[in-house]
């Protein structure tokens, strides 16, 4: 709905405009030089990019091992548990 009264209060001002006689303002269109590069190279903060990877895959590692840690020290207590029960 908002998109609707947005579209409708722009062609209601730009049909106004052209009854006012008034033009759209020029703009100038260039055309990008043979010398400017169409892309700017991103080497330097690919390195970045990789190095927080890296860390985030190893912090992400060693946090699936202490929940392993975990799980294991969990299954130790109720194996005491159920030797403490046998004995």
């Amino acid at each position: 709905m908002r998109y609707l009264i947005l579209l409708a209060g722009l062609c209601l001002g730009a049909s106004a405009n052209v009854l006012a006689g008034k033009t759209a303002p020029e703009v100038e269109v260039t055309t990008p030089s043979a010398e400017a590069p169409a892309f700017e190279p991103i080497t330097q903060d690919v390195g970045a990019r990789l190095d927080r990877l890296e860390k985030y895959l190893n912090n992400s590692a060693l946090l699936d091992m202490l929940d392993v840690l975990e799980q294991l020290k969990l299954e130790v207590n109720e194996l005491r548990g159920q030797i403490e029960v046998q004995s």
